[in-house]
Parts: C-alpha cells; sequence; structure tokens
C-alpha cells in the first residue's frame, strides 16, 4: 500500500519534521509527505535537501481570501491549527490518484507501520482519534474538545471528501485557543 500524509511546519518544528520523514522512511515502503512550509526558512532548507517521498508547498499556495480572513483574527498556533485542515484538503485536490490522506502533526514518529491505523479504519470514511484522558485530566476536555488532530485519515470517497470540507469550514469560522458556548 502507498500513502500520502500531510503535514505542516515552520523552522522551530523542522527538527521533528525531519525525524517525522526518517521515521516513515524506516516503516513505510511506499508513500508521499506533502509538508506546508509555514515560513521562507523551511522551504529553502527542505529544498536543498530533497528528501526523498517529500513533496513542498508554500504557504502562498494555500492562502486564500477566507484563509487570509482567518489569519487576521489569530493568535500564530491558532492559524496553524486552522491550516491543518485547510492543507489537508489541499492535498486532497492536488494528489492525483489516491486512496486516502492522512494529516499528521509533524511531532508525530513512527515507530512501526501505520498499518493497523488502516485496519481500524476498515470501511469508515474517517479515522479520528479521541484524547481518551484519564480520569483526573477529563477537565481537559472542557478546553481541547475531545478529538486530537495529531492523526486524522479521510478516505477519498463522498463521505470522506464532505466530512473533510466540514473540518475545514468549521477550523476557518472559529479555531481559537479558548473555550466558547
Amino acid at each position: 500500500m502507498s500513502y500520502t500524509f500531510c503535514t505542516l511546519f515552520d523552522k522551530n518544528y523542522l527538527h521533528r519534521g525531519l525525524a517525522l520523514h526518517e521515521s516513515l522512511q524506516r516503516v513505510v515502503d511506499s508513500f508521499t509527505l506533502y509538508v506546508l512550509c509555514l515560513d521562507t526558512e523551511t522551504h529553502d532548507m527542505l529544498s536543498r535537501l530533497a528528501l526523498p517521498s517529500v513533496v513542498l508547498i508554500s504557504l502562498e499556495s494555500v492562502e486564500t481570501g477566507e484563509v487570509l480572513q482567518a489569519k487576521a483574527n489569530r493568535t500564530l498556533v491558532e492559524y496553524y491549527w486552522t491550516l491543518a485542515s485547510v492543507f489537508t484538503q489541499y492535498v486532497a485536490h492536488a494528489a492525483v490518484n489516491v486512496d486516502s490522506i492522512a494529516y499528521i502533526d509533524s511531532d508525530i514518529f513512527f515507530f512501526s507501520s501505520p498499518a493497523p491505523l488502516y485496519a481500524e479504519m476498515g470501511d469508515s470514511s474517517v479515522l479520528i482519534v479521541k484524547h481518551n484522558y484519564p480520569p483526573r485530566l477529563q477537565y481537559l476536555a472542557n478546553r481541547s474538545g475531545a478529538y486530537n488532530v495529531g492523526v486524522v485519515i479521510f478516505k477519498c470517497d463522498a463521505i470522506g471528501l464532505q466530512c473533510l470540507a466540514d473540518w475545514r469550514a468549521q477550523c476557518l469560522k472559529w479555531c481559537y485557543n479558548r473555550r466558547e458556548n
């Protein structure tokens, strides 16, 4: 199976993104990793490294009018959170002949094949992971929500792509580091 992943990072997370890539090379035979370079330094460094199986995308490529509008009213970290959904949908439209797209945070490191994630997903169109806070930390769900965006997989079928479009729209509407009703 060939996997299609996407991630995003800036120069502050470059070392983590490189570790992610290295981990994928160790445990996956065939993959493409789309990287949204959040600054020029990251794009320049990754261009010089010419990593195998990596497709670089500049931030300007995804910054449409509605994305820039969201950027104007968010902190940098909140904006980066927003871009996870924006970039995943961008890749879903840009990638050719793929069955699924997985967004993975750049600080993820694979110690073994991601195949069990896809097996768990089965015939479903979306895989999303709960935070599963222990009881003593359950209060964190009130602020950060029930689900973790570290790994999210969308099949490129009607349901998966609609869910991805909905995630993007919801993140563009609201993606802040605060609790509101």
